[in-house]
């Protein structure tokens, strides 16, 4: 904490005591007044209710100066001053309510302890002393006949007010008391003083050991997050060599993944999609078949349809695929993609027949753009559809093999003229990035 923090914490405390005591102790010390005259002890109320205005409006006047002040003038001076004007004007209002036998003394007193919250040893000093020489000074004008003396007990003698030993035996217990009390403030306000100090130098240094602390945990953190990075490249060279090694025996795997991707990214900007969600879905394509890599070439490659056999072998490589790309943590999403991309939305698909909203977004979309491109391109055993061929099979399949929203929106997409009327083969590699990811369409491919 900043000695300009300190400042503006005692400011607030001061700003709320002062809130209390003239909202809250000044009406409730006037009601009193007024409701002792109603039971015989008759107060000056107009003297009264003078001193009371005033205490008002001069705390009134030092808070909007608090609030607006100079650098220059500490805190500490004001509230010096204020409680010095404070013990003349309740010295001036003991006079007026009985003297000695006033309910204000107490209240004398507890403006002197009140300055262990705000003040310096002397200063709390000096309050005290202020106090001491209000009191005595009204004793002693009322002893000596220069102000009246407002009796209050009409019980006792009027004599005994006029008894110098009686008044210098009060004088000197309150004053004893009173001063007791200031050296008692002045003793609380130094140690208040000095905690505060330590407290202030311990929060500084707490502040400095946080800073250098977030200074390491950020050098830290970046050292590992290169090291993370690094990982992620090592293992998306692996996964490149797979996709290179498939693509050198299958130039159509190659095409096609690229295809899809084009596709799928398209269909993904038709919904709406975010650019995080769409590249996740677009890199999901490009490793869609990557589980090919571990089906037999005189499968892969077969010229003509494929057995019943062949074809359940075939089937498993979704689930070879989801198995290689696992030990990517990072690409939780693409492995779910891959492992999906064979699924149906009604449930007849493989590999675990999941239904509906079961299959992940990415590989209900991969599901349409992998059949567009399966329909439309040339295989060794066959032609490619017509255009209008293709959509009429979408149309078929929309609500048992694909999703009803993901063939709309494809068919939008086709509308709109967006659909290159071929997907170039790139460099599959140039494509793979850390964060992209995309399914696979449900037709077979």
């Amino acid at each position: 904490m900043t000695p300009h923090s300190l400042e503006q914490e005692h400011l607030s405390n001061w700003i709320f005591a002062d809130r209390v005591t003239r909202y809250g102790l000044i009406p409730v010390i006037y009601i009193s007044l007024l409701l002792a005259g109603k039971i015989g002890l008759h107060y000056p109320v107009r003297e009264c209710t003078a001193l009371l205005l005033l205490f008002f409006l001069y705390n009134h006047f030092f808070i909007l100066f608090l609030k607006k002040r100079s650098r220059h003038v500490l805190d500490t001076t004001v509230y010096f001053i204020i409680l010095i004007l404070d013990t003349v004007v309740f010295s001036a209002a003991i006079h007026f309510t009985g003297g000695i036998e006033s309910t204000l003394v107490p209240l004398s007193a507890v403006i002197v302890m009140f300055g262990a919250l705000f003040l310096t040893f002397f200063q709390c000093i000096l309050v005290s002393i202020s106090a001491v020489l209000g009191y005595v000074l009204v004793l002693g004008l009322e002893f000596s006949g220069a102000i009246p003396h407002h009796h209050i007990f009409h019980v006792l003698d009027s004599r005994l007010y006029m008894n110098g030993a009686y008044l210098l035996l009060n004088g000197f217990g309150v004053s004893s008391v009173v001063l007791t009390l200031g050296v008692i403030a002045g003793y609380l306000a130094t140690l208040r003083r000095r905690h505060s100090e330590q407290l202030a130098k311990l929060r500084m240094r707490l502040e400095e050991w946080n800073r250098d602390l977030e200074l390491r945990v950020e050098e830290k953190t970046r050292h590992l997050r290169a090291m993370h990075e690094q990982l992620q490249q090592a293992y998306f060279g692996t996964v490149t060599s797979f996709i290179q090694a498939l693509g050198a025996k299958d130039l159509y795997t190659q095409g096609h993944s690229h295809s899809v991707s084009t596709y799928a990214k398209l269909i993904a900007e038709e919904l709406g999609l975010d650019d995080e969600r769409t590249q996740k879905i677009v890199q999901g394509c490009k490793l869609h078949d990557i589980g090919k890599i571990a089906v037999p070439d005189r499968i892969l490659l077969k010229p003509g349809p494929l057995t019943k056999e062949e074809f359940e072998i075939i089937k498993q490589h979704p689930i070879w695929g989801a198995r290689i790309l696992e030990p990517l943590t990072f690409l939780k999403d693409v492995t779910e993609i891959v492992r999906q991309e064979h699924e149906r939305w009604d449930g007849r698909g493989y590999p675990a027949g999941l239904k509906g909203d079961e299959i992940c977004l990415g590989a209900r979309i991969t599901s349409v753009a992998d059949a567009w491109d399966a329909m439309t391109s040339a295989r060794p055993y066959r032609a490619p559809m017509t255009r209008e061929a293709a959509i009429a099979e979408l149309r078929r399949g929309s609500g048992s093999q694909f999703d009803p929203i993901i063939v709309d929106a494809f068919l939008r997409v086709l509308d709109s003229g967006k659909l290159p009327e071929f997907a170039p083969i790139e460099d599959v590699t140039s494509h793979l990035r850390i964060h992209e990811h995309k399914p696979r369409a449900g037709a077979q491919s």
